[in-house]
C-alpha cells in the first residue's frame, strides 16, 4: 500500500483519436522528498471512500491510500516535478488535465451510486 504525505488526482484525457481518459495519483513525500506517479485506472470502479481517507487500487495493482485533508500541499521540488512532469507535457500534447479534489471524488462516487 502507498501512504503519500500529500497527492493530486489528475483525470488525463488526449486527443480522442489517442484514447480513453485516464485517472492518475501524483503523489509527494516531504522528507525524503519523492515523487510518484501511478499507473492509473480508466474509472472510479476500484475507489472506495472512508471518513478521512480514500483506497483506490490502480491498474497496476498498487492500492493508494489518500488521506481526504492531505491534498494537495506538496513541497517546492514536488510541485515543480508535477509542472514540469504532468502540467507542461500535458499542455504541449494538448491533452486536458482535470484536477480532482477529495470533495470532487466523494461527489464522483455518490452520483454513481
Amino acid at each position: 500500500m502507498v501512504t503519500p504525505d500529500s497527492w493530486q488526482v489528475v483525470l488525463i484525457t488526449p486527443p480522442a483519436e489517442l484514447g480513453a481518459p485516464v485517472y492518475k495519483i501524483f503523489s509527494g513525500w516531504d522528507l525524503p522528498e519523492e515523487w510518484r506517479l501511478s499507473s492509473g485506472t480508466h474509472d472510479l470502479d476500484n475507489l472506495k471512500s472512508f471518513s478521512s481517507y480514500f483506497l483506490w487500487r490502480q491498474s497496476s495493482g498498487t492500492v493508494y491510500q489518500l488521506s481526504k485533508n492531505k491534498q494537495p500541499e506538496f513541497t517546492e521540488y514536488v510541485q515543480s516535478v508535477f509542472n514540469a512532469k504532468v502540467l507542461a507535457p500535458a499542455k504541449e500534447f494538448e491533452f486536458d488535465i482535470q484536477c480532482l479534489s477529495a470533495a470532487d471524488l466523494d461527489n464522483a462516487l455518490t452520483k454513481a451510486c
